[in-house]
């Protein structure tokens, strides 16, 4: 058999006040889910409650089964599988980022307009700092850095977690690490915005009325001193093969021995879908579980776009999930399902914590009564919230 989790991330949200309390996925024409609806069974997630992990990771690291606490490593780390890169055990792998600063308070956690070309200058310039460190380059602003831990120690190296998306509008000289051990740190950030500050790529976008990539963060530090906790890594008993364009849930599938594909996060709109179904065509001749991950939903939600939110949604009910299904029927024996992923409040641009609403379809599903799907139908179908674990069973056993 055959087992898909397709993962519409950030799909699920609270209600719209000018819509009648409706939610994107009630206002959203999907008539392929509608499909599903009528042949399949929904229900209720309880959310991951990882808090070491972010809302995007939480979710599939819940449905393959994985324990809170189990992961130490630190999103760094993953991202550093992610990025296929040969990790040491002689060193430490944070996430990186190019911020805009003004006056040691952070400004903006995304430079807008910042080119690959830009970046790439920029990050080049800091490993030539001579401080220890090299950062590998992932998409716009963002990279891994990799540091030995003879340089940077542990107890220092684990206060830097927080994203700079969380530390936007705050001083950012509180976030970094204090105490003795800790003066590396200080030092290499205070360096490495001077030189930022006096790059000839800032100077000229200064001139220019755009804003300065001035600074650099780096989050995700480990958790604990090894890179898992208690219970260590947990083998699937399937072989598996994700898709994703991002390279955190990259490196949850490389630790969980799948697969794992990554596809550029193209704005393009035809791309965006045909890149994951090649993807898909290819893992499904090979493996006995496919985790299609679309993030899209998410990114709208975040930063308020209600309309593009629900063409989101309808883009990926028609030209992802149809011709996927499509090729679902084509295997004797097969089980899907798609979840919601996250919550994410168009309106508060943010994450929420809630229920996360699920459907399942295919190969021995008794259908319920219910015609479409959404927040408010998921709630009346199999009684919940049910477990990450509970579900993987569901999909996992014919």
């Amino acid at each position: 058999m055959k087992r898909v989790l397709v993962i519409l991330d950030g799909a699920a949200d609270l209600p719209i006040r000018g819509f009648n309390g409706r939610t994107p996925l009630e206002i959203a024409r999907m008539p392929l889910m509608d499909r599903l609806a009528r042949m399949g069974r929904q229900g209720v997630l309880a959310e991951g409650d990882d808090p070491a992990l972010p809302f995007e990771v939480r979710h599939l690291w819940s449905l393959l089964g994985r324990r809170p606490g189990a992961w130490q490593g630190g999103t760094g780390y993953l991202e550093a599988l992610g990025l296929g890169l040969e990790t040491r055990p002689d060193h430490w792998y944070l996430s990186a980022g190019l911020v805009a600063l003004n006056d040691r308070v952070l400004e903006t956690a995304e430079v807008p307009g910042l080119s690959e070309e830009e970046a790439d200058e920029l990050f080049s310039g800091l490993d030539r700092l001579g401080l220890g460190f090299s950062h590998h380059r992932q998409s716009g602003s963002r990279a891994v850095l990799e540091v030995p831990k003879s340089v940077w120690t542990w107890p220092s190296v684990c206060a830097l977690r927080h994203p700079p998306e969380s530390m936007q509008g705050k001083p950012v000289l509180p976030f970094l690490p204090e105490g003795r051990d800790a003066a590396p740190i200080r030092t290499a950030w205070d360096g490495c915005c001077k030189l930022l500050s006096m790059e000839d790529v800032n100077l000229v976008r200064a001139d220019l009325g755009e804003t300065p990539a001035n600074g650099v963060w780096w989050w995700g530090g480990p958790t604990g001193e090894s890179q898992w906790g208690d219970g260590g890594a947990c083998p699937l008993g399937l072989r598996g093969g994700l898709i994703s364009d991002s390279m955190l849930l990259c490196g949850v599938a490389r630790v969980c021995g799948m697969d794992a594909r990554h596809v550029s996060a193209v704005k393009g709109q035809k791309s965006y879908y045909s890149d994951r179904l090649a993807e898909f065509a290819q893992l499904l001749g090979k493996q006995e579980l496919i985790v299609v991950h679309a993030g899209r939903p998410a990114e709208c939600g975040l930063r308020g776009a209600l309309d593009e939110k629900v063409w989101a949604l309808e883009g990926l009910d028609q030209w992802l999930l149809r011709p996927l299904v499509e090729m679902l029927m084509g295997v004797d024996a097969w089980r899907l399902v798609v979840s919601a992923g996250s919550m994410v409040s168009v309106e508060q641009r943010t994450y929420r914590s809630g229920p996360i609403p699920f459907l399942m379809a295919g190969s021995g599903v008794r259908a319920d009564l219910n015609r479409t799907w959404n927040e408010r139908t998921a709630g009346t179908g199999i009684p919940g919230p049910i477990s990450g674990a509970n579900l993987w069973r569901r999909l996992v056993e014919a």
